[in-house]
This record gives structure tokens, sequence and C-alpha cells, in this order.
């Protein structure tokens, strides 16, 4: 059977009909465009992070304002997880979320309905920011935690899992 048409996965390729690549780089292709013709690129868990500098205040004052608006989970779509940190705040006080999006990188987007923007990071960008602001968190250190083994399990191979992580999460947030 031949294997997936991108370089770096080694996986068996799909259908007959579409033998160049694997399923998850298959609804990863028909969701972005294909990476070989200029599509947008995979992000991987498997990429290096490269850490923002950032003072020690300016992390610990994210960690209270994320403490009190944001949210992180490990969602489960019909192909994938989505890893993901959320904040949101009321529309004329976005200035943080502005920062952290110009620090982190993510996307600002505003709700139609009410006057809120939300800041989502994911993947890598949601990894590096709570990395960063975990030890001056102190409502939602448990499941920021959670959130990094996670991530790291799966970077080096490991063997936790993220159905399991994803439930705990869940779980977490039911708790308050």
């Amino acid at each position: 059977m031949p294997t997936c048409k991108l370089t770096e996965c080694s996986k068996n390729a799909m259908r007959k009909r579409v033998p160049s690549y694997c399923e998850a780089h298959y609804a990863r292709n028909r969701r972005y465009g294909s990476p070989t013709k200029g599509g947008r690129p995979h992000v991987s868990l498997r990429a290096t992070i490269q850490a923002p500098q950032v003072p020690d205040l300016t992390k610990a004052y994210w960690a209270g304002f994320f403490d009190g608006e944001g949210s992180v989970g490990i969602y489960k779509s019909k192909t994938h997880y989505q890893w993901r940190a959320t904040i949101s705040q009321n529309t004329p006080h976005t200035r943080v979320l502005r920062d952290i999006r110009d620090t982190y990188g993510g996307s600002v987007s505003r709700s139609k309905t009410r006057p809120i923007e939300c800041l989502q990071l994911s993947t890598l960008k949601a990894y590096a920011f709570l990395r960063d602001i975990l030890p001056y968190c102190t409502i939602k250190n448990k499941q920021i935690l959670l959130f990094i083994q996670a991530v790291d399990s799966v970077r080096s191979g490991g063997t936790m899992d993220v159905s399991e992580a994803c439930d705990r999460i869940a779980a977490m947030k039911k708790e308050r």
C-alpha cells in the first residue's frame, strides 16, 4: 500500500482514488488546500516552540486576566483534537487581548450579537502562552497544567491518552 505524499508522514495512504494522502492529511487538504500547492501550512505539535521574552510582571497580569476571563480546552472534532486557549472581554477594554495576540499570535474576533471580543490561541501558541502564565495562575492552574502535560506527552510520543485529558479538563470546568 502506498504511503502518504507528505515527506514527514509515514502513514499508509487512505483510498485508491486518492492514493497520495493518509486520512489526516486528506481531511486537512479538503479544509485548507494542499500544502504542496501553496495551501496554508499544517500546524504540528512536533514543531519547535519559540517563547517570546515577556517581563514577569506582565505574565502575572495576564495570568490574573486569564484566571478571570479565560478558558483552556482540548476539544474533539470529527477528525482530530483542537487544542485551544480562549479569552473573552467586553469590547471597550480589549487592549490586553491585543497585547497577548501581538506577543504570542492567535486571532481576535468580535461577537456579532454581543459587545465582546475573543482571543483564540491554538496548539503551540496556546502552549507557549499557558506555559508562561502557569506559575502565576491560581484558579485555572490545574487545567493549564493538564493541557501542558498532554501537549508534552503528544510531542514526545508519550502514553497520555488525549481523550482522557480532554474529559478531565471538561470535568474541571464543571466543578466550578
